[in-house]
């Protein structure tokens, strides 16, 4: 399982090239309120779509994972799903703390 740390820092520090890169991300860096959009094969986007979905909810409520959320991430990640799991709930802490 990745480092546990990795849950700490912030989204953007877990993986900066991907938001630099991202004309959807970087029209969300500027407003976040310009509306929900993703682009399909960022890591960032990925992780914001996951954050805001109703399964990462229910599996942060029920304290375990989900069907539909575990098969999302490995459709997303494949073996690294776990890390991408880090990745979603440090965004989704971050967006809660924001």
């Amino acid at each position: 399982m990745p480092d546990e740390t990795v849950a700490l820092m912030p989204p953007a520090a877990v993986r900066p090239s991907s938001i630099a890169a991202c004309k959807a991300c970087a029209a969300y860096a500027a407003n976040p309120l310009c509306g929900v959009t993703y682009a399909a094969g960022c890591r960032a986007c990925t992780v914001r779509s996951l954050a805001r979905s109703p399964g990462f909810h229910a599996s942060m409520a029920a304290g375990k994972f989900r069907a539909d959320y575990r098969a999302a991430l490995q459709a997303a990640a494949g073996g690294g799903w776990a890390e991408l799991h880090l990745e979603v709930k440090a965004w989704s802490e971050h967006q809660a703390g924001a």
